[in-house]
């Protein structure tokens, strides 16, 4: 009598297992979202507001205006002098003889030829590193918040499935405390059940916490102001799409970010050199004065040259040898860098083929296989073909599977947003749903 009467109060508590299966959250019972978001309005939104990616905007309309400086003309110089000349005679008869003098002067002057050029293309140079940071910047903070998005949606469903199962072994715990069990197998069963209960309390705890911190973490971006418990679309990741690496690798090669920036810095260098090849051969100024004496008879004075220092003491080897020495050193660390992201791209392809094939474990559909099995064991549990020992594994491992699956979203998500990175793809977030 005991058996059917617990038989049959499993079954009541058990039948709305069902639930967590679904992609909706499972508590059924709590408030729905006020708003519904889809990855790329997120997207889009932390783009729009994001500060981090305007410094980086910013930092490269500095670059570009300081380019523009470096080719900007040097000013003239301008001299205005005056004062009094006297003059003594010879003859001690004669009066001496007095007046205003006064002198004005301009200069103007010149880089050498070609180095007003060459300091325009470097500035340019670093300008355009400066909008290859930025745009690293941009695709970062995208799959940072696709990411976080996925993050916090998977943790939503590990927290509703937590709570659920909660739920229900706290109902078969006030069940069994009010009846005698004196049987050690009928005690054990009431201990397994409170250490049961109490071990998903603990469980549903720290996936608030968790859930309470991926919040924070994509607010970050977001900046919800009164949404605190937002809901988000996040497509399901199938792994049925199979990536061609000579494809990939073509795309790391031509659209990395490191590599755009490390072949910018080899050019600089080369720039760099040659500017300091043409320090040796000094600037010059081209200048002219004119001066007026009124002491006794008037005087006038037109004068104008050129100037320019002469490269005796400083002729810029040192200046030519570091910068050669920094070709060398750029394109060596280009090279590197190309070895390096192959071999990364061989690593990173290598984990998704076994993150995607670990996706094809655990689809969607197989949710709802799961339900069914379920709900099977709970009719041969009601016959009395399966204990209550029995029932409780199968509850475990049914969450083990769903969090093994949600598990396997995560992973499969990392390795295709770090390939994406790696080359550089940001048209890949508009595609996530192939995947």
């Amino acid at each position: 009598m005991f058996r059917f009467i617990l038989s049959l109060t499993i079954l009541l508590l058990t039948a709305p297992v069902g639930v967590v299966f679904a992609q909706t959250p499972l508590d059924q019972s709590k408030e729905a979202p006020q708003e519904k978001h889809s990855l790329q309005s997120l997207i889009d939104r932390a783009l729009t507001q994001s500060e981090l990616l305007k410094s980086s905007k910013l930092r490269t309309e500095e670059k570009r205006f300081s380019a523009q400086q470096a080719k900007a003309w040097q000013n003239p110089e301008i001299g205005i002098s005056g004062g009094r000349k006297q003059s003594s005679p010879q003859d001690p008869q004669e009066s001496t003889k007095s007046g205003l003098i006064y002198e004005a002067s301009i200069s103007q002057p010149f880089f050498f030829p070609g180095k007003q050029k060459l300091r325009g293309e470097i500035g340019n140079l670093e300008a355009d590193i400066a909008q290859v940071k930025a745009n690293e910047m941009e695709l970062l903070i995208a799959t940072d918040v696709m990411r976080l998005s996925y993050e916090y949606e998977i943790i939503q469903r590990k927290k509703d499935l937590a709570e659920n199962r909660q739920k229900r072994f706290e109902l078969i715990q006030t069940y069994l405390s009010g009846h005698v069990f004196a049987s050690p197998q009928q005690r054990a069963e009431r201990l397994i059940v409170e250490r049961r209960v109490h071990n998903l309390a603990t469980e549903a705890l720290r996936f608030r916490a968790a859930l309470k911190a991926a919040y924070e973490k994509l607010n970050l971006y977001v900046a919800w102001e009164k949404e605190a418990t937002p809901q988000i679309e996040v497509p399901w990741l199938e792994g049925a799409r199979e990536l061609e690496k000579s494809a990939w690798s073509t795309l790391v090669q031509e659209r990395n970010f490191n590599l755009l920036s490390q072949r910018l810095l080899v050019l600089s260098a080369e720039k760099e050199n040659r500017l300091a090849k043409r320090q040796n051969i000094p600037d010059f100024s081209i200048f002219g004065s004119y001066a007026q004496e009124k002491a006794g008879d008037t005087e006038q004075f037109l004068t104008g040259g050129i100037s320019f220092p002469i490269p005796i003491f400083n002729q810029n080897r040192g200046g030519i040898k570091s910068s050669a020495r920094r070709i060398e050193a750029e394109s060596a660390l280009l090279r590197f860098n190309e070895q390096q992201l192959q071999s990364q791209l061989g690593q990173l392809y290598g984990e998704y083929q076994v993150a995607r094939e670990t996706v094809t474990h655990y689809p969607e559909v197989a949710l709802a296989t799961l339900e069914n099995q379920l709900r099977d064991m709970e009719r041969e549990f009601r016959k009395g073909r399966v204990n209550l020992i029995t029932f409780l594994e199968l509850d475990s491992e049914v969450g083990e599977t769903y969090e093994r699956t949600l598990d396997a979203q995560l992973n499969l998500l990392d390795k295709l947003l770090a390939l994406s990175f790696l080359a550089g793809d940001r048209d890949f977030i508009s595609r996530i749903s192939e995947f």
